[in-house]
């Protein structure tokens, strides 16, 4: 529980589950069996250095399955998802030393890729974490509200290229919202 804690999965979906996911199509069940897999299969997932991409409109659950992959691997292959830094004047590392604990990490998961409109800076820093991870072959995580056709112009196209690589998975969340849906009942 210490190491999930220290996992920073933010407090909302820290008791997010495989097991408390409602799936309740086709699309959800595959998307729930696939994210479980990678899960169970982490140390195979690892060792290809094999990155997964869960893409799709709001409220479709690729946030709360995203912590369930991270909540899984940290509890079960004692592997660490850190996943804050902190480039600001206020920081309490450098830009190297925060580059350097996201790339260690054996799982990183990001959340909210291309929520807004990210400035050079940005867009270069996600590729110097991304492609660090790469060359280390570190599997990643990414969680977005775009379409996997609009993912190159978030990321860039060569972290794009690069999380595909070596049988990269992706999973389309085209469904419609469960918070949406949840509120009309």
């Amino acid at each position: 529980e210490r190491r999930l804690g220290n996992a920073l999965i933010p407090p909302r979906f820290a008791s997010k589950t495989f097991a408390n996911y409602r799936a309740s199509s086709k699309e959800q069940s595959a998307a729930l069996k696939a994210c479980r897999q990678y899960a169970e299969r982490f140390d195979e997932h690892r060792a290809a250095g094999r990155c997964m991409l869960l893409l799709g409109n709001v409220g479709t659950g690729n946030t709360h399955l995203g912590s369930a992959i991270a909540a899984h691997v940290v509890r079960e292959h004692g592997a660490l998802a850190f996943g804050k830094a902190s480039f600001g004047r206020d920081a309490e590392y450098s830009e190297a030393q925060a580059y350097e604990r996201l790339i260690a990490p054996a799982l990183l998961v990001i959340d909210e890729v291309g929520a807004t409109k990210q400035t050079e800076f940005e867009q270069a820093a996600l590729f110097n974490v991304i492609n660090g991870r790469y060359e280390q072959q570190l599997p990643t995580v990414i969680i977005s509200n775009l379409m996997p056709a609009e993912l190159p112009a978030a990321l860039g196209d060569r972290c794009v290229d690069r999380l595909r690589e070596n049988g990269g998975i992706a999973l389309v969340f085209d469904w419609g919202s469960e918070r949406a849906r949840a509120g009309n009942e």
